[in-house]
């Protein structure tokens, strides 16, 4: 049986809106984000998971994203806060959520521990943990742990929608593709930087998995119509 998981990548005022610090932006991608979460009918997702790009101030300056782009999202301002709403999904399937400081989801849990106030330390801890409250400041599980519970990446079939199609999103979806699973990418959900979802998935590199049938793109409310369980065969009268 197909296991769907929705995965929505960094959707975050530093990069969404146009007084962010890193805009793309894709402010209009705020309200058909958050059309979509309250048309989901429940069950058709095993979970939810919300990313968040999570950097520091004191910990930002050294790390190679500073090298190329301007600080940004850093923990605890408004330019971190997500600009879409999650609640939009509560009763239909478990909401979960990840931060990161590195472009990719799978990126490494770091060493060590920074500088900064103990709510900062700890955020800086859990970073890669699936939590079940926003920001991810308290963990629920490992980032392994709750994909095992998923039950298996060649039955998991993931809706990716969120920014940027040509960083983040392309990151989240090599990983999963790397692992066996099938991606479906929400193309009216998503914004790139260079290149818009359709352009990234037509590199060569992904062909392999388009032939196979494990990547494609799909308007956001014709992904839902595919979900929807399909008539079952009248019941024969009883013969006579």
């Amino acid at each position: 049986m197909k296991n769907r998981i929705l995965v929505v990548i960094d959707m975050q005022k530093g990069f969404v809106c146009k007084d962010g610090n890193l805009p793309i932006p894709a402010e209009q991608l705020i309200e058909k984000t958050d059309s979509f979460l309250a048309s989901v009918p429940k069950g058709i997702f095993s979970s939810a998971l919300f990313t968040q790009d999570t950097h520091f101030e004191k910990e930002y300056p050294k790390s190679e994203e500073a090298k190329r782009f301007a600080p940004h999202c850093i923990f605890g301002t408004n330019d971190w806060d997500l600009v879409v709403n999650p609640e939009l999904l509560s009763g239909k399937c478990p909401v979960c959520h990840m931060t990161k400081n590195v472009f990719s989801m799978w990126g490494e849990k770091p060493q060590g521990t920074i500088a900064g106030s103990w709510t900062e330390k700890n955020a800086h801890k859990t970073l890669f943990d699936v939590s079940w409250n926003e920001g991810g400041t308290d963990t629920g599980c490992s980032r392994e742990a709750f994909l095992e519970k998923l039950g298996g990446f060649e039955n998991l079939e993931v809706a990716l929608c969120g920014v940027a199609s040509d960083y983040c999103n392309r990151w989240a979806m090599e990983g999963f593709l790397a692992r066996g699973a099938s991606v479906i990418i929400l193309d009216d959900l998503t914004k790139g930087i260079g290149k818009e979802s359709a352009d990234v998935i037509r590199e060569p590199q992904y062909a392999e998995y388009i032939k196979a049938g494990k990547l494609r793109t799909m308007r956001s409310d014709e992904y839902l119509k595919t979900c929807q369980p399909k008539p079952g065969l009248p019941t024969p009268a009883p013969r006579r």
